[in-house]
Protein backbone atom coordinates (compact mmCIF):
# COMPACT_ATOMS: atom_id res chain seq x y z
CA UNK A 1 0.00 0.00 0.00
CA UNK A 2 1.02 3.77 -0.93
CA UNK A 3 1.99 5.90 1.82
CA UNK A 4 -1.28 7.90 0.86
CA UNK A 5 -3.62 4.95 2.01
CA UNK A 6 -2.31 4.99 5.33
CA UNK A 7 -1.62 8.49 6.27
CA UNK A 8 -1.38 7.30 10.50
CA UNK A 9 1.42 6.62 11.81
CA UNK A 10 2.30 4.91 14.97
CA UNK A 11 4.98 5.26 17.11
CA UNK A 12 5.18 2.30 19.64
CA UNK A 13 8.50 1.62 22.26
CA UNK A 14 9.83 -1.93 22.84
CA UNK A 15 12.18 -3.75 24.58
CA UNK A 16 15.31 -4.90 22.96
CA UNK A 17 13.80 -8.84 23.64
CA UNK A 18 10.07 -7.71 22.03
CA UNK A 19 11.64 -5.73 18.91
CA UNK A 20 14.07 -9.04 18.40
CA UNK A 21 10.44 -10.78 18.89
CA UNK A 22 8.96 -8.68 15.92
CA UNK A 23 12.20 -8.85 13.82
CA UNK A 24 11.82 -13.15 13.86
CA UNK A 25 7.96 -12.70 13.18
CA UNK A 26 8.79 -10.51 10.01
CA UNK A 27 11.51 -12.50 8.83
CA UNK A 28 9.71 -15.92 9.05
CA UNK A 29 6.60 -13.95 7.25
CA UNK A 30 8.65 -12.64 4.51
CA UNK A 31 7.31 -8.68 5.39
CA UNK A 32 7.89 -6.02 7.12
CA UNK A 33 7.31 -5.00 10.59
CA UNK A 34 4.93 -2.55 9.83
CA UNK A 35 2.63 -5.41 8.36
CA UNK A 36 3.47 -7.70 11.00
CA UNK A 37 1.92 -4.96 13.58
CA UNK A 38 -1.12 -4.18 10.91
CA UNK A 39 -1.79 -8.03 10.85
CA UNK A 40 -2.19 -7.60 14.47
CA UNK A 41 -4.54 -4.78 14.51
CA UNK A 42 -6.48 -6.24 12.12
CA UNK A 43 -6.70 -10.17 13.81
CA UNK A 44 -7.74 -7.86 16.69
CA UNK A 45 -10.17 -5.47 15.59
CA UNK A 46 -13.24 -8.13 15.29
CA UNK A 47 -15.21 -8.21 18.29
CA UNK A 48 -11.78 -7.65 20.80
CA UNK A 49 -10.72 -11.15 19.99
CA UNK A 50 -7.67 -12.18 21.51
CA UNK A 51 -4.82 -13.74 19.80
CA UNK A 52 -3.84 -17.17 21.11
CA UNK A 53 -4.06 -20.93 20.89
CA UNK A 54 -6.25 -21.67 17.79
CA UNK A 55 -5.46 -18.46 15.94
CA UNK A 56 -4.43 -18.27 12.52
CA UNK A 57 -3.11 -15.38 10.88
CA UNK A 58 -1.96 -14.96 7.25
CA UNK A 59 -0.70 -11.97 5.12
CA UNK A 60 -3.10 -10.93 2.22
CA UNK A 61 -1.53 -13.26 -0.56
CA UNK A 62 -1.47 -16.53 1.05
CA UNK A 63 -5.46 -15.52 2.41
CA UNK A 64 -6.32 -14.66 -1.43
CA UNK A 65 -4.33 -18.05 -2.44
CA UNK A 66 -6.38 -19.82 0.29
CA UNK A 67 -9.62 -18.55 -1.57
CA UNK A 68 -8.92 -18.93 -5.12
CA UNK A 69 -8.45 -22.59 -3.54
CA UNK A 70 -11.21 -23.41 -2.03
CA UNK A 71 -13.52 -21.86 -5.34
CA UNK A 72 -11.90 -23.93 -7.27
CA UNK A 73 -12.43 -26.94 -4.93
CA UNK A 74 -16.20 -25.84 -4.97
CA UNK A 75 -16.23 -25.67 -8.84
CA UNK A 76 -14.85 -29.07 -9.27
CA UNK A 77 -17.59 -30.58 -6.91
CA UNK A 78 -20.42 -29.03 -8.66
CA UNK A 79 -18.97 -30.15 -11.64
CA UNK A 80 -18.45 -33.76 -10.31
CA UNK A 81 -22.39 -33.91 -9.02
CA UNK A 82 -23.44 -32.27 -12.10
CA UNK A 83 -21.95 -35.28 -13.86
CA UNK A 84 -23.17 -38.16 -11.31
CA UNK A 85 -26.58 -36.36 -11.91
CA UNK A 86 -26.10 -36.99 -15.73
CA UNK A 87 -25.07 -40.57 -15.53
CA UNK A 88 -28.26 -41.39 -12.35
CA UNK A 89 -30.35 -40.22 -15.09
CA UNK A 90 -28.80 -42.13 -18.07
CA UNK A 91 -28.92 -45.36 -16.04
CA UNK A 92 -32.48 -44.93 -14.60
CA UNK A 93 -33.56 -43.93 -18.12
CA UNK A 94 -32.17 -47.24 -19.74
Amino acid sequence: MSRDAMPRRLNVRVSDGELEALDRASAGMGCSRSQVVRLLIHCLADGGTRMGAGTVAFDYETSHGIVRNLRSIGTLYNQSVAALNMIAKVARES
